[in-house]
């Protein structure tokens, strides 16, 4: 690690630690609380950890048992939560700067979006958990980028070699010549094993991803078309699995990151079942998991479902299948192009989502730095859509703050504008679509510095 690098993240986390003593004084001071209502129900949980009880006695957690063990320190110190986010956020921002320099973004991106986006900083530092969560998740895009990117720096190298009908330049071993090394067992045995390792580990990660928080599973549609069309030379304009071919199946590939995945979360899974903590396994699953695939929220949000979800015989349209269907569609046309799949993939469901806070914001963010190397429209146009996007927002939270403090029933106003934030949603998501262009990274190689 340079010593740049070390400066900005020794400084980004130093600033989180600044506004977490400054959120200890506001708290004490105000009565308009900085730290987050969801941190309050952490600590409780993990109060009720230490005393031998069930975190789900605390009615409104909705999380696995493990981070509330995570948090027991918090007994003793209730800022230790806020400073383990802190850290895990910095350390995603470490995760995100190798991202870069593997999709050739500019590095200083991470520190714009990132490092010292006040988003971000404002999440970690009033108590969400989200960065416990993005840290394992970057960690299993860099894990399954790097494998795309070495498989498709190997299957170009071989379409080179018989087009042109000449070996591609090698460095050998002394004493060992290349053919005699391509049929040594071991040899054959540790790149059998190099080949798997990043699609497992990359698997273990999602699934702990997904443990912590639920929504990690949409990334799964994107891994598996990934490894689909894997042994298919070049990308493409789009990068999408166009004419699907058995031959193209990277089969050791999605083989090692099935098992994992399953396995990984299955053992997480049996582990908070059977551990034996006070909890019993149906509250664990119901409020980890079953939970928020039922849930609704009629306290006003970003998300536009809100209103209808609180009117008599409430309602939502569509649930679930708008995301999926536009998630999956996406997924199998940039699969090859994991970063932008991703951030389309989560910047789609949070639009969609039947509930969404500032909080989601971190959940596509995260991915903007590594995918604005495949982002080839004009600084206006992205200068624009980030101007319309700030105004739809603020216009939001100027209502809702008169709701919300003041007590005013501007409840279809605060609607209208719940709809106008979706529009600047969506607009950025077809803005992204319509910019897309994978040649700026695939004619440097695609290839690890």
């Amino acid at each position: 690690m340079d010593g740049q690098l070390a400066w900005w993240l020794a400084a980004a986390f130093a600033l989180r630690l600044a506004m977490i003593a400054y959120g200890c004084w506001h708290d004490a001071a105000m009565p308009v609380k900085y730290t987050d209502v969801d941190y309050e129900v952490f600590t409780d949980a993990a109060l009720r950890v230490c005393a031998g009880r069930s975190p789900y006695d605390r009615q409104t957690y909705r999380y696995p048992p493990t981070l509330a063990v995570l948090l027991t320190p918090n007994c003793l110190w209730k800022p230790f939560g806020k400073v383990l986010f802190a850290a895990a956020d910095v350390a995603c921002g470490l995760v995100l700067v190798h991202l870069c320099r593997l999709t050739r973004s500019p590095v200083k991106t991470v520190y714009a979006l990132w490092l010292l986006n006040p988003v971000v900083i404002n999440v970690s530092t009033r108590g969400n958990a989200d960065a416990l969560v993005l840290l394992p998740l970057t960690l299993s895009l860099l894990c399954h980028t790097r494998y795309l990117h070495r498989i498709r720096g190997e299957a170009e190298a071989t379409n080179s070699t018989t087009e042109h009908g000449k070996p591609s330049l090698c460095v050998s071993k002394p004493g060992k010549e290349p053919a005699q090394r391509a049929l040594d067992p071991s040899v054959a045995a540790r790149a059998a094993f190099s080949s798997s390792a990043d699609p497992a580990v990359s698997g273990c990660l999602l699934a702990v991803a997904v443990h912590l928080r639920l929504f990690p599973v949409i990334f799964l549609p994107s891994v598996v078309a990934a490894y689909a069309v894997a042994r298919q030379g070049g990308a493409g304009s789009a990068g999408g699995a166009a004419g699907f071919r058995l031959s193209r199946v990277d089969f050791r590939a999605l083989f090692a990151f099935g098992l994992s995945f399953a396995g990984s979360l299955a053992l997480s899974t049996g582990g908070c079942c059977f551990a034996g903590g006070a909890w019993s396994c149906s509250d664990f699953l119901q409020n980890a998991y079953f939970y928020h695939y039922g849930r609704t929220d009629h306290r006003h949000n970003l998300c536009p479902h809100w209103l209808p979800a609180g009117l008599p015989g409430g309602f939502v349209f569509g649930g679930f299948l708008p995301q999926a269907v536009s998630i999956t569609a996406l997924s199998a046309r940039y699969c090859r192009h994991p970063s932008f799949a991703w951030l389309l993939a989560a910047l789609v469901f949070v639009t969609l989502n039947k509930v969404a806070t500032v909080q989601y914001f971190t959940w596509y963010l995260c991915f903007l730095p590594p995918a604005t190397s495949y982002l080839q429209g004009s600084r206006r146009l992205y200068a624009s859509l980030a101007a319309f996007w700030l105004l739809c927002l603020a216009l939001w939270l100027g209502t809702a703050y008169t709701v919300e403090f003041r007590g005013e029933a501007h409840f279809v106003s605060l609607w209208a504008c719940s709809l106008l934030f979706l529009v600047a949603n969506a607009a950025v998501v077809c803005s992204f679509i319509c910019t897309f262009d994978s040649r700026p990274v695939e004619s440097e190689g695609g290839k690890l510095d």
